[in-house]
């Protein structure tokens, strides 16, 4: 028998409850002192008192004294809360009644009653009855008389207070991460190894400002900056405010790398508004599953959450891309404080007045309030010398500890490697294990020495598998201590023995010595040591250090690039001048020699990188999207340029020009026009230090940067006297906008006049395509409301760009849409109001060169055109004279095609027509014969044009440009003495098996009722022909997404709908729309389609589900109606009822139960136990879907399926189900043990990625 025994609801309830038992023994176990300190500590924090003052404990002590009372506060008003906590034991009700009497005996305690707020008094007692509560409580008239037992302390300690559990009663009740402010600042100040947070705020009140408006405004605040900036402390001065200001639940996270997630949701619990401060977020577990809970909570009208986090600049990128899709956030860049705001808070909060010590700590400190506190608390204990250079400051601040635990060379050796490998595993990989022998530490020794030091708080222990120094600036200075001072650990040799298996973390540690303590000493010692590894390293390993470290060596770098240059042989190869440049903005850099060169951009060897850079594509232009990519995002012009000259740049330039003059290889010429494009952007990407690594600039205006900028200018008019490039600088030119930014602005128009002073000699007239990238421009500058009339004149000069602008009317400020295209069609009606063929001719040739020039809009010109035609469309011999001009100047731009074709024909004979359409080229050709077969009438189509049109037809296979009339056209071809079905089917069957979406074409792809109709009444009785281009239009997506034409075609005939499923179930290419089956459960045999589709879609041919086909069957949409769901409960109910014993059926539906329902799993699972009760069948059953999935960490997930497996087993009982009970626990018990594993491998994930 299978019985009910647990729920889920009492599986969680039933863990809290376990907690609060727990809390309660440890309660009555303390002894006095202990437990009055505890109940101290409780009721500061229940109440939020500002004082409290302890009689019944010894200063410094738990062991407990006589007084009356135990404790008291002193309240605002001059009044007093008196506190009895009477005995551990359980007290009796004359034993209480005794203490709150003995706060009015005069022997004890001389204290007028008016002075008494209210007496609270704590009991440990569970046997008191509600009538002898009541009678203490109303014990002394007029004085409040509060009772709080022990269930309300120990359930309060478990639901709100978790740390007093930790701190008081060593029992761990959360993961020890969630507090209120001040147990945040005081769990941060605690480890004496930070500069404390728990001072008076100073300074940076506009900041503080703007961040409580954006808190307010947003889901989420991200606040970034570097390291030590005072992030922190600004958004806990911040939070403090708006907990008064806003009634906010502040809930603080000091991060210890352990699951954070289930705490959170505990924590925002009840109804409110809460502030979450998640603190260095990018060390916060489950991140992405907090955002989506804190969300989920907006949807409670009870519960409103607001998220803000600090995040340092290097990893703010990834908490910005797991925030992106997932809340509305904003970002506040937090820059460093100026000197004199870190002096007034030296002076203010650290008492440090000598100007000589102010000066030396904010020269060191450079913005960092975190070194600039821990350098005054140094000094102030050491003296000047204590501050002499950063070294000095962290020597001194953390010699103490090292002195205090008197920790041994071997310690500091252990030390030094976590902070280079950790976190890391406690048992050593080989590059610990390498250190360890090194210093003839055996792995016994080193695991003591673990041990020791996380019980003196240096080393974090987690899950006492893994290890790490939590507090980073000690883990920095211990790799200052050990590779640079006391040089304990050679540099050398770990790059010699653990380079480059360990590159990322050697890399860092260098870098942070490097960044945080840098000298000249130090920084010439490193390189040394880096130089002497890379002359002694193996070949092999070569190509890693010129990666890492050629900065450290130049020379050799380049020597390095310059014999795999001369090793490589030339390829042949032709750039695109069309595609080349849009490729090089989507580039990965594959290539090897390419990223190392572009990264001496600022180097004193430009010059060599330069001409090994143009030897290197001369030989692999294949690659010359990659050597541009990296020549225009490494080696352009900085925000230093100005200063230090564009010499760099021009020389760049110059040689690649020279280089195409030289051997006329138009690749060289493609390359530089790409390269000077970008060296001509208005914006550049620079590194400044703001608050950001990198930040979007704008170019500054000088007469430097106007001469640099006009080299580059003639050097594509140079260019574009070749007519094949011509087209390539126009677009530069057309590209030329500085969007919103003044200064950009004032070097746009400097580029206009160097433009007009380069192509304008007084004599020329421009040619008509530069006409028409100018006419851009002046747009443009109409557009930012200053005058052009200087270039307008030049353009004029063009007597085509004139008529030209007559259909392009610039667009006037103010008009709307419908005054604009009704005061330009009444140009373009005045223009060729008295045209002719020739002046149509010229109109049309203009458009025609206007289409060659592949920039701006062409619906302009569409549209343009379209207004003459419909200006002439009523004047027949005008219409001649415009349509014949038009079909001699090739067709510019066609539009709507079929308007044009069916008012020719009222005009023409058919023959005249299809005569002028012949007269245009070949791809311009088929779309007019498609518009001239699909308006033709009815009564003029005769055998012989039914002919034409297979034969037109027919004659685009293989061409890459089919076009064809559609199938509501081809209706009227019908009975004309040709089986027109066959013939089209027969063409469409044929180019549909590599072009399925010409077959989509001929139907269209959205399909109304009516369309379908017309398509069934098309093939009459040809229905098969139907499904065989059905199934091949079926390859594409969206063809038929809501199946209307296939539910037409399953009505018509069910072995259609097995041909159809059986293509889903067989081609990877072929997706079904949900709507589809929406529709097929809505039938009246849906039962038997259900049966059909699910054979064929398990795709027998691989022998694995095909879930992009098959989960549709069953997906669930928001409007699932009743019947449906009904259906589809009652077909999986009997499927499992009539294979109940077949295993490969039963496991492949209960995956889809678990992916699709699975909610419902567990009644599905219980009525397959009814039918069989066999283990081995049981234990192959998917419980949870093949396709699981999670998004940031996977341990939420592990955990749900754990609580469905207990809901599972508490189902099951019975003699029959023994070993199936036995079977779930082992289960559970495995995901509880990989759910440890996940919790270290994500543990060490996340902070691999920091």
């Amino acid at each position: 028998m299978i019985g009910v025994k647990w729920n889920l609801e009492r599986l969680i309830g039933g863990l809290k409850v376990s907690d609060i038992n727990k809390v309660e023994k440890a309660i009555i176990s303390l002894d006095g002192g202990s437990y009055q300190k505890l109940m101290d500590a409780y009721l500061m924090k229940k109440y939020q008192f500002s004082n409290i003052y302890p009689l019944g404990v010894q200063t410094g002590t738990n062991k407990p004294t006589k007084g009356t009372p135990d404790s008291y506060v002193e309240c605002d008003n001059g009044q007093y809360i008196l506190i009895m906590y009477g005995s551990v034991e359980a007290a009796s009700f004359s034993k209480l009644k005794s203490d709150i009497l003995s706060c009015f005996d005069k022997s004890k305690l001389s204290l007028p009653v008016e002075k008494i707020a209210k007496i609270i008094c704590a009991y440990t007692s569970t046997n008191l009855h509600i009538e002898q509560l009541e009678e203490l409580k109303n014990l002394v008239e007029g004085v409040k008389i509060e009772l709080i037992g022990i269930g309300t302390v120990a359930h309060d300690i478990v639901l709100k207070y978790h740390f007093l559990a930790t701190r008081f009663l060593n029992i761990p009740i959360d993961s020890g991460q969630v507090f209120d402010i001040k147990e945040f600042i005081n769990q941060y100040d605690a480890s004496g190894m930070n500069a404390p947070l728990g001072v008076e705020f100073v300074s940076r009140e506009k900041e503080i400002d703007d961040l409580k408006q954006k808190i307010m405004n947003n889901d989420l605040v991200i606040v970034s900056g570097a390291s030590g900036i005072g992030k922190t402390r600004l958004v806990l001065e911040a939070s403090k405010r708006l907990k008064s200001e806003q009634d906010l639940n502040i809930v603080c996270v000091k991060n210890n790398g352990q699951l954070l997630y289930n705490d959170v949701r505990e924590t925002i619990n009840d109804p409110g508004k809460y502030l979450l401060f998640l603190d260095d977020a990018n060390h916060t577990m489950n991140l992405d599953s907090i955002l989506q809970f804190c969300i989920s909570k907006k949807a409670d009208n009870e519960i409103d959450v607001k998220i803000v986090m600090t995040v340092r600049d290097y990893a703010k990128d990834f908490i910005k891309k797991i925030a992106l899709n997932t809340v509305k956030f904003e970002e506040m860049v937090l820059n460093p404080l100026s000197i004199q705001d870190i002096q007034k808070i030296l002076k203010e909060k650290f008492d440090v007045k000598n100007e000589r010590y102010l000066r030396q700590i904010t020269k060191i400190a450079n913005g960092n309030i975190r070194l600039a506190i821990i350098a005054a608390i140094s000094a102030k204990s050491n003296g000047f010398l204590a501050i002499n250079d950063a070294t000095d400051i962290f020597r001194n601040f953390y010699t103490p500890i090292f002195d205090e635990n008197r920790i041994t060379e071997n310690e500091t050796v252990v030390l030094c490697s976590v902070a280079i490998f950790g976190p890391v595993m406690l048992e050593p990989n080989d590059g610990m294990q390498y250190i360890l022998t090194s210093n003839n530490i055996s792995k016994t020794e080193y695991i003591g020495i673990c041990y020791r030091l996380n019980s003196i708080e240096l080393l974090d222990l987690f899950e006492k598998s893994i290890i790490r120094i939590s507090d980073q600036s000690f883990a920095n200075y211990i790799l200052e201590y050990m590779l640079i001072d006391k040089k304990g650990i050679s540099i050398k040799d770990l790059l010699l023995n653990l380079f480059p298996k360990y590159s990322s973390k050697l890399i860092y540690a260098i870098n942070t010595v490097l960044r945080l303590f840098n000298s000249k000493i130090t920084a010439e010692y490193i390189q040394n040591e880096i130089n002497e590894a890379w002359a002694q390293c193996n070949k092999s390993d070569e190509k890693e250090y010129v990666k890492v470290f050629k900065s450290v060596n130049e020379e050799k770098t380049l020597l390095y690039a310059k014999r795999i240059i001369t090793e490589t042989k030339p390829v042949s190869y032709d750039l695109d001048i069309v595609e080349f440049p849009k490729e090089i903005n989507n580039v990965y850099e594959k290539d090897e020699v390419v990223p190392i060169l572009t990264q001496f951009g600022n180097s004193e060897l430009y010059t060599e990188v330069v001409d090994l850079l143009i030897l290197y594509f001369s030989k692999r232009p294949d690659i010359g999207k990659e050597i541009c990519h990296g020549i225009t995002k490494k080696m352009r012009f900085d925000i230093y340029s100005n200063e230090q000259g564009y010499n760099r740049v021009e020389y760049l330039v110059s040689q690649i020009y020279e280089k195409y003059e030289e051997c006329k290889n138009k690749n060289f010429a493609i390359l530089l026009i790409c390269i000077i494009e970008k060296f001509l952007d208005y914006r550049c990407d620079g590194e400044v230090y703001d608050g950001e690594t990198f930040k979007i600039f704008y170019l500054k205006y000088s007469e430097k940067l106007m001469e640099h900028r006009k080299k580059l200018w003639k050097y594509l008019k140079e260019l574009r006297e070749e007519s094949s490039l011509q087209l390539a600088v126009d677009s530069v030119i057309s590209n030329l906008r500085p969007q919103n930014n003044k200064k950009a602005q004032d070097i746009f128009f400097k580029d206009i006049s160097i433009l007009i002073q380069l192509y304008d000699d007084g004599k020329n007239i421009p040619d008509f395509s530069l006409c028409v990238i100018f006419g851009e421009i002046v747009e443009y500058v109409h557009w930012l409301e200053r005058d052009a009339m200087e270039l307008e004149c030049f353009l004029c000069r063009n007597t085509e760009y004139v008529i030209y602008r007559s259909l392009v009317r610039e667009h006037v400020k103010g008009e709307n849409w419908m005054m604009e295209e009704k005061n330009k069609k009444e140009e373009i009606e005045n223009l060729i109001a008295n045209y002719g063929y020739h002046e149509f001719a010229v109109l049309f040739n203009i458009c025609k060169q206007r289409e060659r020039i592949q920039v701006g809009n062409a619906w302009e010109m569409q549209r343009s055109i379209d207004f003459i035609f419909e200006c002439v469309q009523c004047d027949s011999e005008k219409f001649l004279c415009a349509i014949k001009a038009y079909f001699a100047m090739n067709t510019p731009y066609p539009f709507k095609t079929n308007d044009k074709i069916a008012r020719l024909l009222n005009l023409m004979s058919f023959n005249e027509v299809e005569a002028l359409i012949e007269g245009v080229d070949e791809t311009k050709q088929r779309r007019w014969k498609v518009a001239l077969y699909e308006v033709l009438p009815k009564e003029a189509i005769s055998i012989d044009v039914t002919k034409d049109m297979i034969n037109f037809i027919n004659d685009q296979l293989g061409s890459d440009d089919v076009q064809i009339p559609n199938i509501y056209a081809l209706a009227k071809y019908k009975n004309r003495g040709i089986d027109i079905i066959e013939q089209i089917t027969a063409f469409l069957l044929s180019v549909g098996q590599k072009k399925p979406y010409i077959v989509v074409g001929f139907f269209e792809r959205v399909l109304d009722e009516e369309k379908v109709e017309e398509i069934v009444n098309f093939f009459e009785n040809d229905i098969d022909k139907l499904l065989k281009l059905y199934l091949i239009a079926m390859e594409n997506n969206n063809f038929d997404y809501n199946g209307r034409l296939l539910c037409c075609l399953v009505k018509i005939n069910v072995a259609y709908w097995d041909k159809i499923t059986k293509k889903w179930g067989e081609d990877f290419e072929c997706t079904v729309g949900s709507g589809v089956f929406e529709n097929i459960w809505l039938m009246d045999n849906y039962y038997e389609l259900i049966d059909i589709a699910y054979k064929n879609m398990r795709n027998p041919r691989f022998g694995y589900l095909r879930y992009d086909t098959i989960i549709n069957i069953f997906a669930c949409s928001k409007e699932d109606k009743l019947l449906i769901t009904e259906h589809k409960e009652f077909w999986i109910g009997d499927y499992i009822e009539k294979y109940f014993d077949d295993e490969k059926k039963m496991q492949d539906i209960f995956d889809i139960i678990a992916t699709v329902f699975p909610e419902k799993k567990l009644k599905y699972i219980m009525k397959f136990l009814k039918k069989n009760s066999d283990l081995a069948m049981f234990q192959k059953l998917p419980f949870f879907s093949s396709s699981r999935s999670w998004s940031d960490s996977e341990v939420p997930l592990i955990e749900s399926e754990i609580k469905f497996l207990q809901i599972l087993l508490g189902e099951i009982s019975g003699v029959d189900y023994l070993e199936h009970r036995l079977y779930l626990k082992e289960q559970i018990n495995y995901k509880k043990q990989y759910k440890q594993e996940i919790l270290k491998r994500e543990y060490l994930q996340n902070f691999a990625y920091n």
